[in-house]
């Protein structure tokens, strides 16, 4: 193996290895947006179960303070 060739095989260990590296930052970065998407869902169903606790809420209310 001429230098030349060793030199070349020593860049593309490099840029393999940095490859690799990526590869694990794309993974923690799918990681945290699937627990964003979760933890959105859940504050999205409590802010739908607020919102309909609160209609009924003031319906009660209007019923009983004979509002029209």
């Amino acid at each position: 193996m001429t230098p030349e060739e060793r030199e070349r095989l020593t860049r593309v260990e490099e840029k393999l290895t940095l490859l690799d590296e990526v590869r694990a930052d794309v993974k923690i970065i799918r990681s945290t947006l699937d627990e964003i998407r979760g933890g959105r869902k859940v504050v999205m169903m409590i802010a739908a179960a607020l919102g309909a606790i609160a209609a009924g809420f003031a319906n009660w209310l209007q019923q009983h303070l004979k509002w029209h």
